[in-house]
């Protein structure tokens, strides 16, 4: 921590009226490290405001992980607390996945940060019962991984943000099934869909133009046109395997593991069958996938 930090650090704590916004969050961490709070404590991270968490009292019965709040303080603006929520739950995500541990962010409001003015009495106490972290993890490990994250020039990229809190919820799934079906839907955000070109686009409008002259039922017709438009912009598998290749150039297997992959969910969603090798197959997709998380954070994987 440089002398920078830590004025701003200490400006934080003791005029709490200059920098009055916080922003909380929500996370399940699952992993076999236990990590046991008497009270609070502040994270050791690169930034100059104040990251920090502390139990909130409660216990989960099932792994016996401490329930704990993680607080982002010290900001001048609601807006300016809402982004730093968001890059430290960018970090908490990358961590999960550099790290290869399962997070699962727990929300109820569009964000899953919340913000709050710390000078405003009681704001901190309701916002307690509804902001719940329980923690699997030390906390220098979820230190790092905010650190790490917060060196990424996505951290503000809201589609690899949702990418990455899909796939890192995706292990805490109740079943094979649902957990393969959440990796693959979690590279969806990150496929960009590009429109066809121009000769593409003068064929549509004959198409459309065609079953106008038909005449058919007006829901018919309407069905049809929308069809027909759908053909303008490559699909979102298209847009995959484009994802896929720009990523992961050098490595020709990536793109069999994903074609597979949107086969088995395909299969799995229209015909409700599974995979006897299923497990095997989530285990390889994941591996792909936090290579191309990976690369869209332009960062470097802690654990291959």
């Amino acid at each position: 921590m440089n002398k920078g930090e830590n004025r701003e650090k200490s400006m934080i704590t003791d005029s709490v009226s200059r920098r009055p916004y916080g922003a909380m969050l929500s996370t399940i961490v699952d992993d076999s490290v236990r990590i046991m709070l008497d009270g609070e404590a502040c994270l050791l991270t690169s930034t100059d405001y104040i990251v920090k968490m502390r139990p909130s009292g409660q216990v989960d019965k099932v792994c016996g992980f401490r329930a704990c709040d993680i607080l982002v303080e010290g900001f001048a603006t609601a807006g300016e607390a809402e982004r730093a929520g968001l890059e430290i739950t960018f970090g908490i995500l990358w961590g999960a996945i550099s790290q290869k541990y399962s997070v699962c962010l727990q929300y109820k409001t569009p964000l899953p940060c919340v913000v709050y003015d710390r000078t405003r009495r009681g704001s901190d106490v309701l916002l307690r019962d509804e902001v719940t972290c329980i923690l699997g993890q030390t906390p220098t490990t979820l230190a790092r991984g905010i650190n790490d994250g917060l060196l990424s020039q996505e951290r503000g990229n809201k589609k690899l943000l949702l990418a990455m809190e899909l796939f890192s919820s995706a292990r805490q799934e109740l079943t094979e099934r649902s957990r393969f079906i959440s990796l693959v839907s979690s590279m969806e955000p990150l496929a960009d869909q590009q429109n066809h070109g121009s000769d593409v686009l003068d064929m549509i409008k004959q198409f459309k133009d065609q079953v106008k002259a038909l005449n058919f039922r007006p829901q018919v017709e309407a069905s049809m046109i929308g069809r027909i438009e759908s053909l303008s912009m490559e699909s979102v598998r298209g847009a995959i395997r484009r994802l896929v290749r720009e990523t992961l150039p050098d490595e020709s297997d990536a793109l069999t593991v994903i074609e597979n992959a949107y086969d088995l969910r395909s299969r799995i969603l229209h015909d409700g069958t599974t995979d006897a090798d299923l497990n095997q197959k989530s285990t390889e997709l994941e591996a792909v996938i936090r290579k191309i998380i990976a690369s869209k954070a332009g960062l470097t994987l802690l654990i291959q």
